[in-house]
């Protein structure tokens, strides 16, 4: 009767099954290898355990001469999409290829783009981990899914913008092709998704006023309990407001300052973006001008209802034009040099002024003749008269003593 094994030999002995069983495996004598995939019901991206054929193969392939076998399918009970990724041959050593699994939002029902990121995630297969399971989440409304050989995403999805066209898992031909379907699996691993339960579009209407300011009206998303609006300007303008069933328009004025630029976002997203620029209808500044003997000037007047305007001067034979900004009620003089052409441009009006410079300055500064001159001669023979005969009188006066 054989003696039983101590617990130590017992280690052991099942150690070298093992080893027997695990090099019968490698050699192909005959031992199997079980093929797991616990990815998909645990929801993580852990390596599945590859099949026998992947180990036993010793040949390898570059990452862009790799090919695999996938699934994919979208839960839309649980908003879910799950795809998994099996290597068919075995990539050389620090050889790896990537895929990602994404999911996008349609901003609102029957709107085909913009496309939003939700949700994403990114594997590396190498010759270590040759198989992986990928989950993400996606949304109820107009959802898109798209399995993609690598790891870029493309985020938003515009009219304009790229794509990833046959870079798509199970594509007909391009990077794409190099993955095939498991058997019961559908080939191309993306989705277009139903409109259903999408709310209305988030919907933002402007009024700028002369004065420079806007005034805004937010609606209510229909298909939501409530929608918040977050507006930033300039001067570190910030606010929030909220649209809701029960006041479906909210409306906030936005004073001159911070309404230079405007911006309207709801969800994280940007749904407007607005420049302050004056509506029809305002009243223009006037523009006056005065010209004397001294120079020239010109008057900007701005009335109190608009907002502050710049007003350009150009001086002919000046390179660099003069501007000054004329606040709203207030006006702006600008001296000037006699003699000189000048345009103000001021509420995208030019006024062109040619100031020459009035006759009477010329005459003021012309030899006096006429009249006046004949009268200084007459008075000048006249003193000269009175001199002549003053001194032939002191000559006939004059007294003479002797010794």
């Amino acid at each position: 009767m054989r003696r039983p094994l101590s617990p130590s030999r017992r280690r052991v002995a099942r150690a070298g099954r093992a080893a027997r069983i695990g090099l019968a495996a490698v050699l192909g004598l005959g031992a199997t290898l079980t093929v797991a995939v616990p990815g998909i019901a645990s929801g993580g991206n852990e390596p599945l355990i590859p099949p026998a054929g992947v180990l036993s193969d010793t040949r390898c392939v570059q990452a862009p001469k790799a090919t695999f076998t996938h699934t994919f399918r979208v839960d839309q009970r649980t908003h879910q999409a799950i795809a998994t990724i099996r290597l068919d041959n075995r990539l050389c050593r620090g050889q790896e290829q990537a895929f990602t699994l994404v999911s996008y939002l349609a901003p609102a029902a029957g709107v085909a783009l913009p496309r939003y990121l939700f949700d994403r995630e990114t594997v590396h297969v190498t010759g270590q981990h040759p198989a992986f399971a990928l989950r993400v989440d996606v949304p109820e409304c107009s959802p898109q899914v798209d399995f993609v050989f690598g790891e870029r995403v493309v985020s938003p999805i515009t009219a304009k913008g790229d794509r990833y066209g046959r870079n798509r898992v199970g594509s007909d031909s391009g990077n794409g092709s190099r993955s095939i379907p498991a058997p019961g699996s559908q080939k191309h691993a993306w989705f277009h998704g139903a409109a259903a339960g999408c709310p209305s579009l988030p919907s933002v209407e402007l009024a700028a006023g002369c004065d420079g300011s806007v005034r805004l009206s937010l609606r209510h998303r229909r298909g939501s309990a409530s929608t918040t609006y977050v507006i930033t300007g300039g001067a570190g303008y910030r606010v929030e407001v909220e649209a809701s069933r029960s006041d479906p328009v909210a409306q906030v004025t936005v004073a001159s300052m911070a309404a230079r630029h405007l911006t309207v976002a709801t969800d994280g997203r940007t749904v407007k973006e607005y420049a302050w620029t004056r509506p029809p209808g305002c009243i223009r500044p006037t523009v006056t001008a005065t010209s004397d003997c001294s120079g020239a000037s010109v008057t900007i007047a701005n009335p109190a209802t608009n907002a502050p305007v710049e007003a350009t001067i150009r001086t002919a034979g000046q390179a660099l034009p003069q501007t000054v900004t004329v606040g709203a009620g207030t006006s702006q003089t600008v001296d000037l040099a006699s003699g000189v052409t000048v345009s103000v441009s001021v509420f995208g009006t030019t006024t062109v002024f040619e100031f020459r410079r009035p006759a009477s300055c010329e005459a003021s500064m012309l030899p006096v003749t006429g009249t006046g001159t004949a009268l200084l001669a007459a008075v000048a023979v006249l003193l000269v008269a009175s001199g002549t005969a003053l001194f032939r009188l002191a000559r006939r006066r004059r007294v003479r003593f002797t010794a």
